[in-house]
């Protein structure tokens, strides 16, 4: 039988490790950058820096996630079902903009225009 202890220590193994990968990919990355150019390289290292803790973060908070299930299954307790937020689409996003534009194009200054499907005045 595992202890609260064990499993602990994998998945803080398992944190350590994907810590080691990410920092082991971002000075591969770093190093691309820095010969490709010169140019803006402060600029550029702020955003891969930006980007790496990003990771880590997600990273380190998927890990505890993981770690807090398999303990609560330890426990004899249910574990907790994380989801994942939506995506905004660009399509829906693009849509939004072309509509508040036709409103904004088919009003007057007061903000009063004619509804395109009944012909009824209303104010937006």
């Amino acid at each position: 039988m595992r202890t609260k202890d064990e499993v602990t220590k994998k998945w803080m193994y398992k944190l350590e490790e994907g810590r080691n990968k990410i920092e082991m990919k971002y000075q591969i990355l770093t190093q691309k950058k820095k010969e490709k150019t010169e140019k803006n390289w402060e600029y550029t290292l702020i955003k891969l820096e930006r980007s790496k803790n990003s990771e880590l973060k997600r990273k380190e908070v998927y890990i505890n996630r993981q770690l807090m299930n398999e303990l609560r299954a330890l426990e004899g307790k249910p574990q907790k079902r994380y989801k994942s937020k939506p995506k905004l689409k660009p399509i829906h996003f693009a849509m939004d903009i072309a509509q508040e534009n036709a409103k904004l194009r088919d009003t007057d200054a007061n903000g009063n225009g004619k509804c395109i499907s009944c012909d009824v005045l209303c104010s937006w």
